[in-house]
């Protein structure tokens, strides 16, 4: 609805006069209503600017059942229907009178800026909170501290440079957000770019020569990585690029380790961070994101409507959201410690599979399917992407059902990801000698 000078936002029922900007022409769109809780009442031109999270949406109407099927039958990456209640009212959609907003006559450029800002923004927080989960150690961490230094870093993406020097996370931070959703910015292209930055920013000039030097001969695999080389008592911001030098997506960030062992907690989290900035939240899988979507939409919609986030970050998402593997928990909930669980309530966790195209992983997922429970199924998205889909009833161990899940989708890919462990067994087997400079831990080892 970019189309419109104004959201619109509506008191009662949609007049025909609207629905038919709304659709704006368009073959096979239609308009839907949403009820919305927490926006107080009599809307003026400002209020109808503003963006509403999907946290708020308490029911949706339809103008017909037909309306009705085709949207619960479409799959959508950053909504769901679940748990909304869906009524079919024709009479909402035809009132007389002219309509309440108009079209606009040009693009607004800068909501268009808001909305980019509010879609890397968002990613690097869903994918960090996801690493958080992930990696065993996170406990350990001041949660609330890391996520105000990451909040941080967001912030001072294009703000004036005589505020002050930005430091290494602030600076790729920057670099991945104006790149943000590209798609392609990882390996010498990330590397060559993220020194001539880090440079440009007063970064010591042999540290990053050398760290250049080392991530050259590792992608070239004439080195390996050491054990114990990405732990926390070094340079974090640093370690965390070498992670996205080379690894391209969050996933494979996520799936990073060194024989084994994951890097330190920090270095992880900041690197899935910065790796969510660069694929942004609408590109993220739906597995990483679903879990925090309630949150992540209240963040994204303060980001878009230019309100304050740093100081409101730990009342959204609380200390607890950041280790907790319940999916979609109440923001209130969240800010008391417990995740929100209803003794009716069917959680759905869901993982990328292959693209259809892919057929040998397709058909060992097909096949591997039949020893599963009934509550776990392969879906084809819009995308023609496989993705599995499984039911997780209240009382259900979440952490197991996830482990498991992972454990048959490495096993449905293992054949397709014969190639890349032939290059880390290479990897293994190179020069042992050496670390990143620059990245020695405090000591000086």
């Amino acid at each position: 609805m970019r189309h419109l000078e104004q959201r619109p936002a509506v008191e009662g029922a949609l007049r025909s006069s609207e629905a038919e900007l709304i659709i704006n022409g368009k073959d096979g769109e239609f308009p839907i209503l949403l009820e919305v809780g927490g926006i107080g009442t009599g809307l003026d031109q400002d209020r109808q600017a503003e963006t509403i999270p999907l946290s708020r949406v308490k029911h949706v109407f339809f103008q017909s059942e037909n309306d009705r099927d085709i949207a619960l039958n479409r799959s959508f990456e950053n909504a769901s229907f679940d748990a909304l209640e869906l009524t079919i009212n024709e009479s909402l959609f035809s009132a007389s009178g002219d309509p309440r907003f108009s079209k606009a006559e040009a693009p607004v450029d800068q909501e268009a800026r808001s909305w980019r800002k509010a879609d890397w923004s968002c990613g690097g927080l869903a994918a960090a909170l996801e690493a958080g989960r992930v990696h065993p150690e996170c406990r350990k961490l001041d949660a609330s501290q890391l996520l105000s230094d990451l909040v941080g870093a967001i912030g001072e993406i294009g703000s004036d440079r005589t505020s002050g020097k930005l430091d290494s996370l602030q600076i790729l931070a920057e670099l991945l957000a104006h790149n943000s959703g590209s798609g392609d910015l990882y390996g010498e292209d990330l590397l060559d770019q993220s020194i001539s930055a880090l440079k440009k920013g007063g970064v010591q000039k042999e540290v990053l020569d050398g760290f250049a030097d080392r991530m050259r001969a590792i992608l070239a695999s004439d080195i390996a990585r050491k054990p114990g080389e990405l732990t926390d008592e070094g340079q974090i911001a640093l370690r965390a690029l070498s992670i996205l030098i080379q690894r391209p997506t969050t996933l494979d960030v996520l799936e990073d380790r060194i024989a084994g062992d994951f890097p330190g907690p920090r270095v992880f989290i900041t690197a899935a961070f910065l790796s969510g900035i660069r694929e942004g939240l609408a590109r993220l899988p739906w597995g990483i994101k679903a879990k925090d979507m309630a949150a992540i939409g209240e963040i994204g919609a303060r980001i878009e409507n230019g309100a304050e986030v740093q100081c409101s970050i730990s009342d959204i998402l609380g200390v607890s959201q950041s280790t907790s593997v319940e999916p979609q928990a109440n923001a209130n909930d969240a800010v008391n410690g417990q995740p929100h669980q209803n003794e009716h309530e069917v959680k759905t966790l869901v993982l990328e599979i292959c693209k259809l195209s892919s057929k040998a992983v397709a058909a060992r997922a097909l096949s591997g399917l039949a020893d599963k429970p009934t509550s776990w199924r392969i879906i084809c998205d819009h995308a023609d992407m496989l993705v599995l889909s499984i039911s997780i009833a209240a009382g259900e161990d979440v952490a197991a059902t996830e482990t498991e899940a992972n454990k048959a989708l490495r096993s449905w890919k293992k054949r397709a990801s014969a190639k890349k462990k032939a290059g880390s067994k290479k990897d293994a087997a190179a020069s042992e000698t050496g670390t990143l400079p620059g990245l020695l831990d405090q000591s000086g080892k």
